[in-house]
């Protein structure tokens, strides 16, 4: 019989039960087993050995940062930050941090962009009235409302890339240029 050997050993911060758990769900959420209240799985610092929780970027001991940035991902700033400016309504910053979904999410908005131009026709030289008028002006708002928000997502993001707070897919900042 294989005994199974677990590297983390930690205290449950609800109800103090010592809990086992693999390294690789280190940073994860968990669920204690005796009280079912949810955690997130400590971390081992990699200088010391002391277990790390929480969102902290040193180890309480050694005060070793945390590998973050270029270590721990494999991405840079100057690249997010370059496609950020220059693609940065395209989502291309989050597709290179490996942020899919939100890459995604800006694509849509200039399709909307382009969907409404269609819809509202680009030669209409005074806005009508009725059912059509209707449709002219939430076109629109519609037009307006996905370019601010992009605009915004984009700032925000931009932001985010220059103070190094930017986080790739896994969750990891980065944080090297």
């Amino acid at each position: 019989m294989k005994a199974i050997l677990h590297n983390l050993r930690f205290d449950c911060p609800e109800c103090d039960q010592t809990i086992d758990a693999e390294p690789e769900l280190a940073g994860t959420s968990g669920k204690c087993p005796h009280c079912k209240v949810r955690f997130i799985v400590p971390r081992r610092c990699e200088e010391c050995g002391e277990m790390m929780s929480g969102p902290s970027a040193h180890c309480p001991r050694c005060r070793m940062a945390r590998r973050r940035g270029a270590e721990a991902g494999g991405k840079r700033i100057l690249p997010a930050f370059l496609l950020c400016f220059f693609f940065g309504i395209f989502g291309a910053h989050a597709f290179y941090a490996g942020r899919t979904r939100r890459g995604w999410v800006f694509l849509a908005f200039p399709a909307v962009l382009l969907l409404m131009l269609l819809i509202g026709g680009f030669s209409i030289k005074e806005p009508p009235g009725g059912f059509t008028g209707f449709i002219f002006y939430a076109t629109a708002a519609g037009m307006w409302i996905s370019g601010i928000a992009v605009a915004v997502m984009t700032v925000v993001d931009f932001i985010t890339i220059i103070t190094g707070r930017f986080r790739d897919g896994d969750g990891n900042e980065i944080s090297e240029w």
